[in-house]
């Protein structure tokens, strides 16, 4: 339940703020929502609340309709990544949509590529690229989708690599001695890839 508060005060301090919710509630001591409630309830105006400064940074946010995830999808021939881009959104509003409509999350495709020590060196050069292509372009190059990219960008430790070699570190790869994959090593001392390590340190 909303604080009690003086309506005269309530009345004189909109007045002085022109509605402002926020200024009012400093003047009369009590929160903008408690002021909001009260103004309600006497049919007072209140200026709405307007958007924060990261807002006003990004601008008016973008309404994206069944049509137009649809049309996307059609001419990006149902490749959720590439439809995602095209639309300026992220993958999760296509997945969403198809969520909407009973639609399968992902379109069923060919068997998954592994990941060999060629791949990952391809993928690391691309990554290391300046500039660095952008993450739909490396799915593309690849051959697999932009969550599967990131997901060996972070197992692999492609972007940590470059972390340990600006430390003045000496990098090399290995293969991880619980689940025998190869990622990128900082060390002798670092013989585990980054998911079996986050497992380790979970049990422990």
């Amino acid at each position: 339940m909303s604080r009690p508060i003086n309506f005269a005060a309530l009345k004189k301090a909109l007045a002085e703020t022109r509605g402002d919710a926020m200024e009012t509630a400093r003047l009369i001591g009590c929160t903008p929502k408690t002021v909001r409630i009260h103004a309600l309830a006497h049919g007072l105006t209140v200026v709405p609340r307007g958007r924060g400064h990261w807002a006003r940074q990004i601008g008016p946010r973008k309404i994206y309709t069944d049509e137009m995830i649809k049309s996307a999808l059609a001419a990006a021939g149902d490749d959720i990544d590439e439809a995602a881009r095209a639309l300026g959104c992220g993958n999760f509003t296509v997945y969403a949509y198809r969520a909407r409509m009973n639609l399968p999350r992902r379109i069923a495709a060919g068997p998954a590529l592994p990941w060999t020590p060629e791949r990952i060196a391809k993928l690391q050069a691309l990554v290391w690229a300046n500039p660095r292509p952008p993450i739909y372009d490396l799915a593309k190059a690849m051959g697999t989708t932009v969550s599967g990219v990131q997901t060996a960008m972070s197992r692999f430790g492609i972007v940590q690599q470059r972390r340990a070699m600006a430390r003045g570190n000496t990098v090399k790869q290995r293969s991880c001695i619980a689940c025998a994959r190869p990622f990128i090593s900082e060390g002798s001392h670092n013989r585990q890839c980054q998911r079996c390590y986050s497992i380790a340190c979970e049990v422990a």
